[in-house]
């Protein structure tokens, strides 16, 4: 019994920082596209000023 416990928590810790790596590159994603959304805005607004 022990030893299916053991099995158990292993993959479950596996799954989590599975999961965990995932979230972390998700929210890298989610930080780059703000970036890339300011860097947009702030593009078009220095051509607005030039035009």
């Amino acid at each position: 019994m022990k030893d299916k416990r053991k099995a158990h928590e292993k993959k479950t810790d596996a799954e989590l920082k599975e999961w965990s790596g995932q979230m972390a590159l998700l929210m890298l994603k989610a930080r780059a596209d703000h970036v890339k959304a300011g860097v947009k805005i702030d593009y078009y607004r220095f051509l607005r000023r030039l035009l």
